[in-house]
């Protein structure tokens, strides 16, 4: 028995939670993997990135 609210609530509910749920994942992915166990590969992607954006400047 939900409220005709909760039912027109919900599914905004649940985009949220699947929007903040995926960047807390993205985040995660991004301390614990890229600055963890993949590092050297990260560092990298930033120094080309660095390299790029010189060049452009």
């Amino acid at each position: 028995m939900n409220s005709p609210a909760f039912d027109a609530a919900l599914p905004l509910l649940l985009v949220l939670i699947g929007f903040f749920g995926m960047e807390l994942v993205t985040y995660m992915v991004h301390r614990f993997v890229m600055h963890g166990l993949l590092e050297r590969m990260h560092l990298s992607h930033h120094r080309n990135a660095a390299v790029e954006f010189a060049r452009k400047s």
